[in-house]
């Protein structure tokens, strides 16, 4: 998705529900205020207005806030965890911890997570992914398309230390390639009420459903 867009996320951490106030999309270049909101709600991913083709809510409700959430959300029922042998990111040794997922578990169960856990400050400095959203669990001996996400700028809110600024990387054979995304956070709290009425698709909302052959 060569685009860029702000929301204003709340989730409940207990639920993994979520939903968004669609603030600005458009080009990474030139983003354009717009009025939208999109969630899930557990069961479907909505947006609304039903015009908005963009951002994909069955995407994009989640993924924001599973990032960031990285490494607690793996702490989920149906998550599997490998200790890999320790790897160096720009010249400093890391930890590694490769999280993989039983059948059925989300939408992608056939992704996974490796992170680069820094060895003296025990937080995560980046992962490397894989995307199988709408493609389906890879076969054992297909490729492995990665991309190495960098978390950064950590702070500390309301007792809990959390990255505000990512970017991502292809990542093929071992190596970093090109620069590809980057993020941004801002205004975090872990007190913020969760309003469960948000959840309710507006009437000129539309229900996004999974990709055909998922």
């Amino acid at each position: 998705m060569n685009a860029r867009f702000k929301s204003y996320l709340v989730a409940d951490n207990n639920t993994r529900q979520v939903y968004h106030d669609l603030l600005t999309y458009g080009t990474p270049d030139d983003p354009q205020p717009v009025e939208g909101r999109f969630a899930w709600d557990g069961k479907d991913a909505w947006i609304s207005p039903d015009t908005l083709q963009s951002p994909n809510p069955r995407f994009w409700a989640t993924t924001g806030y599973y990032f960031q959430s990285i490494p607690f959300v793996l702490a989920d029922p149906g998550v599997r965890y490998a200790l890999m042998a320790d790897e160096d990111l720009d010249g400093v040794s890391h930890s590694m911890v490769k999280a993989s997922y039983d059948d059925g578990v989300g939408d992608s169960p056939g992704d996974t997570y490796t992170l680069y856990v820094n060895k003296e400050t025990s937080l995560v400095d980046a992962i490397r992914y894989t995307v199988t959203y709408g493609r389906g669990r890879p076969a054992p001996d297909a490729p492995v398309r990665e991309n190495l996400f960098y978390y950064l700028d950590y702070v500390t809110v309301d007792g809990l230390t959390t990255p505000t600024r990512y970017e991502g990387f292809s990542f093929t054979d071992g190596q970093k390639g090109d620069k590809r995304n980057e993020a941004w956070v801002t205004d975090i709290s872990f007190r913020q009420p969760f309003d469960a009425s948000k959840l309710a698709m507006p009437e000129d909302g539309r229900v996004q459903p999974m990709p055909d052959g998922s």
